[in-house]
């Protein structure tokens, strides 16, 4: 990818991630103000708040965070495999959920894969030893799944830039965000 590229990459994601923190802010600062008023009406802090720090990108940063004031960009940094999710990866996007989620500064936050392609899924010889095992992918508090199959879930807007070539996992990331839209206490209404 040449430089005029990847400036035309990064400013596509700049104006994904403003519109749909645009479209979702004034709905979600409504909702997120009625849940968090007490019997009073006063509004209450929240005891598990985090701040999400970034991640710059490096050949050792499997996933990358970049934050621009509400919006954070979080990708995933394996482009030499095309972003296949490893269980490293996979344990680096729930973490980063989880400090977003927990983040009251982060109003939206758009996932990426560097390089030429979104994800072309799971990374099998990777999670080969996980899967025989039959162990959970995310055994440690303060992660959340990414695949939205256990409690808790995301409940602030994540948009996927999808580029390239996407497979299996790849597709799961971004789909599984469509389906947890409609539901959870913070649930976001479409339309």
């Amino acid at each position: 990818m040449g430089i005029a590229g990847l400036f035309a990459r990064r400013n596509l994601l700049k104006a994904t991630a403003v519109l749909g923190g645009l479209s979702m802010l004034s709905e979600r600062t409504a909702s997120a103000q009625a849940d968090q008023r007490n019997s009073d009406g006063a509004i209450e802090g929240r005891p598990d708040e985090a701040r999400l720090a970034d991640i710059p990108p490096s050949s050792t940063a499997k996933i990358t965070v970049e934050r621009r004031g509400q919006i954070v960009l979080i990708g995933i940094n394996r482009p030499y495999i095309h972003n296949r999710v490893d269980p490293e990866t996979f344990l680096g996007l729930a973490k980063a959920y989880y400090q977003y989620d927990h983040d009251p500064s982060l109003r939206a936050a758009v996932l990426f894969g560097h390089g030429d392609d979104f994800s072309r899924g799971i990374d099998v010889d990777a999670f080969q030893a996980a899967v025989v095992s039959d162990r959970p992918r995310i055994t440690e508090r303060g992660a959340i799944d990414p695949l939205a199959r256990t409690t808790p879930i995301l409940s602030k807007p994540l948009l996927a830039v999808v580029h390239g070539d996407t497979w299996n996992m790849g597709h799961e990331l971004y789909l599984t965000r469509r389906h947890t839209r409609s539901r959870g206490r913070h649930a976001l209404r479409s339309g």
